[in-house]
């Protein structure tokens, strides 16, 4: 399984709806969290910045 799941989903709901569209391209399913939405994730800074870094080369 790829391993920036997770880390797209926390950004999601830090509030970047933007990218619910990646989510749903690295893992084949419609994002079911929200902006808002109460998860125990990994948001760490780099992998999450680095996920960032794919929208936007």
């Amino acid at each position: 399984e790829f391993e920036g799941k997770n880390y797209a989903q926390a950004a999601l709901v830090g509030h970047q709806p933007q990218l619910g569209g990646l989510v749903q391209w690295l893992t084949g399913e419609t994002p079911s969290i929200y902006p808002g939405t109460c998860l125990t994730l990994d948001t760490d800074a780099k992998p999450k910045a680095r996920l960032l870094d794919i929208d936007n080369p």
